[in-house]
């Protein structure tokens, strides 16, 4: 038998009833130790409406990143062994990018994440791309770029809620270059 309260309803001496595996409370004893103690706690709860809503499954309730643009750049750099390439490991609304530079000069990863705005960069952004995978198109804007120095590989994570673009669009070499791989929350 203990002197506790049980469910804010029982304070005194309480004895386990075991045919019913209820409790009974006598009311003797110390009444007053519970008046200093407190529990507080928060409860979220997340309502869907069932009813013309057969799509809804719980999963969507824990997005995660998929791959839902390739670099069709990316496995053929990786092949090569001599350009710059990635892998990534996508866990949840983060992933991990290892990115590879096995050349001889630094490699500048670009990553765009939930619609973020990039900078143009005067000289640069404007720049039209002559030679290589992205032959024809602007440099275009800065995101959020990491450079990966000669022959290093470096593993970065990137968190975002909707979507995180990947690619090599600027740098030392334009034979280099990755297009835009996209990754979408679902």
């Amino acid at each position: 038998m203990n002197d506790y309260g049980v469910g804010g309803a029982v304070l005194g001496m309480a004895t386990i009833l075991p045919a019913t595996a209820g409790l009974s409370c006598s009311g003797i004893g110390d009444q007053n130790k519970a008046q200093t103690d407190g529990v507080t706690g928060s409860i979220e709860f997340y309502a869907v409406q069932s009813r013309n809503n057969m799509s809804f499954t719980c999963a969507s309730m824990n997005p995660t990143f998929v791959l839902t643009h390739a670099s069709t750049q990316n496995p053929l750099n990786q092949v090569s062994g001599d350009k710059p390439w990635y892998t990534q490991q996508i866990n949840g609304l983060c992933i991990d990018f290892t990115l590879h530079n096995p050349t001889s000069r630094v490699a500048w990863f670009d990553y765009a994440i939930d619609g973020a705005l990039g900078s143009n960069i005067s000289g640069l952004s404007d720049i039209l791309i002559h030679e290589g995978p992205l032959n024809g198109q602007l440099v275009g804007p800065l995101y959020s770029d990491i450079g990966v120095a000669a022959g290093q590989t470096v593993t970065d994570t990137r968190c975002g809620t909707s979507e995180i673009k990947m690619a090599i669009h600027y740098g030392a070499e334009q034979l280099w270059y990755l297009d835009w791989a996209t990754f979408t929350a679902q």
